[in-house]
């Protein structure tokens, strides 16, 4: 280590007759004058204030940020957001995010009304994420069609250890990584595949178990592709998008439609409908296992079907069980002017413990409450239509504005009584209707609740969503003839939903 030299100060450079006499006198003894070398202390306390530096440098840098997986969860709080511009559709998703848990969503931006402050283009569709314990948006991709389905909880293209989100769409199929919203690949209508083919019309896909041994789940459709007269069964990789094998084509078949499947020992059974070319053209269910479809579509052998996905069913029920107690639900008839909703719900031994009908209304998938060994229950929620205001627009075209109110029941049963019936909040949602074609739509809205423990306390919080029109006009009969008038606006709501509860039965028992 070389020495260690003062800087020099101002007093250093002043220059005196005297010092100058100084100066050359003892220039005449030939005598040099230097500050001394540190000492051996002093050097090595330099040395060592030098290691505590960095060694700080990298404690903040690289010791106390944490992994995603390991950070310690923000304690989550109620809360409500309001997003401008889309409209959210169920049901919703959790993905693991920088900060814990995020809600995932597919979105249609707004039909009518749309401003330039909006972020999202007009009638544009896509996914987007909002972080768990504050409702502000982590990120959002847009999509070259309306999302139709979405599960983030099977595929996981970059091994990171966080399922990315498999996004369905018309003839469209992506994975979108669920830290960053980055498509990570698509298939779409037009798509180039190897041997330059290109696919169309995909249909709803099927995960399966991993094929070509990369370490990711393989998806499973139905397309049609150029060089083929009718469709066929390909099989697609998880990690890249790209075809394995060939196409599997039924050539008994002049179409195939409805791919399934179903678990079958410990292997999967997959199965479509074939439509044969006769008189009256005949359908019939064509079947092949897990081990049949790889070797046809692959040529190679293979034992087992080894870790596999979780099997997910699109079928629509109409009853759900908690303990002793029995819900029934039935929709029927068209809304907004014939249909009608029947709820029943039963405890021990068949006896009803709550009945509810009503016209003009359409009751939305029910979410089963269990909260700990005595508490249960179920979360309903309605939509009645009211009264609708017709307007011509200048193009001689109808606009309706439908008056809807929204209402969410809360059915709680305890040990100590049979039933508690809650009526947990009532709001209004303005729909409207150009051409038939209405926004907010009910389809969007039949799964628009979630129950889900966000910060891992122990307690389960309730999200929730509503959409509605917004309109500054105080009388729309005669003023909202526009559609352009009006606002799109979707709200999320967060509850401590377990929490509470927990504290209204402690305050009656208390009571007591």
């Amino acid at each position: 280590m070389g020495d260690y030299q003062p800087l020099r100060s101002d007093s250093d450079c002043r220059t005196t007759v005297r010092n100058r006499i100084k100066y050359m006198k003892e220039n005449d003894k030939q005598n040099v004058y230097y500050n001394p070398p540190m000492s051996t202390l002093r050097a090595i306390a330099f040395s060592c204030s030098i290691l505590v530096c960095i060694l700080t440098i990298c404690v903040f840098l690289w010791v106390i940020p944490c992994h995603w997986a390991t950070c310690p969860i923000q304690k989550a709080t109620s809360w409500d957001k309001v997003y401008y511009g889309l409209e959210l559709k169920g049901p919703l998703s959790l993905v693991h995010g920088t900060q814990g848990l995020n809600i995932v969503a597919m979105f249609q931006s707004a039909s009518w009304g749309f401003d330039s402050k909006d972020i999202f283009p007009s009638n544009s569709g896509g996914i987007i994420s909002l972080i768990g314990n504050t409702g502000v948006i982590a990120w959002w991709s847009q999509l070259v069609t309306i999302p139709t389905h979405l599960d983030c909880s099977q595929i996981d293209p970059d091994k990171n250890g966080v399922f990315d989100c498999m996004v369905i769409g018309d003839s469209y199929i992506g994975i979108i990584d669920s830290l960053s919203g980055v498509i990570i690949w698509s298939l779409q209508n037009k798509s180039h595949m190897v041997n330059n083919e290109t696919i169309e019309g995909i249909s709803f896909p099927v995960v399966t178990p991993d094929v070509n041994k990369d370490g990711v789940f393989d998806i499973l459709v139905i397309c049609k592709l150029s060089s083929y007269e009718h469709h066929v069964l390909l099989l697609i990789s998880g990690k890249t998008g790209q075809m394995i094998g060939k196409p599997l084509e039924n050539k008994s078949c002049i179409d195939i439609d409805n791919l399934m499947v179903e678990s079958k020992g410990f292997s999967y059974l997959y199965s479509y409908t074939c439509k044969r070319e006769t008189n009256n053209d005949s359908y019939n269910i064509e079947t092949l296992t897990f081990q049949e479809m790889v070797f046809k579509i692959t040529n190679n052998s293979i034992r087992s079907s080894g870790h596999g996905p979780i099997l997910q069913t699109l079928a629509k029920s109409k009853e759900w069980i908690i303990g002793n107690h029995r819900l029934n639900m039935i929709n029927t008839g068209p809304c907004p002017t014939n249909c009608s909703v029947t709820v029943n719900v039963t405890g021990d031994k068949d006896q009803t413990v709550y009945f509810h009908t009503a016209k003009q209304t359409y009751g939305m998938k029910p979410l089963v409450l269990h909260f700990n060994d005595t508490i249960s229950g179920f979360l309903l929620k309605f939509w009645q239509w009211g009264s609708a205001i017709n307007l011509t627009l200048s193009n001689s075209s109808l606009l309706y504005i439908q008056s809807i109110t929204e209402s969410i029941v809360l059915l709680t049963f305890n040990g100590s009584k049979p039933i508690d019936i809650v009526n947990a909040s009532q709001a209004d949602v303005v729909q409207l209707c150009v051409s038939k074609i209405c926004q907010p739509k009910l389809e969007f809205q039949t799964d628009s609740l979630l129950l889900v423990d966000l910060d891992r306390d122990g307690y389960q919080e309730l999200i929730s969503y509503i959409v509605t029109y917004k309109t500054n006009e105080d009388n729309c009969s005669s003023n909202c003839t526009s559609k352009d008038k009006w606002k799109l606006q979707t709200k999320v709501r967060v509850i401590r939903l377990q929490a509470e509860i927990l504290k209204l039965y402690e305050k009656i028992e208390h009571k007591r």
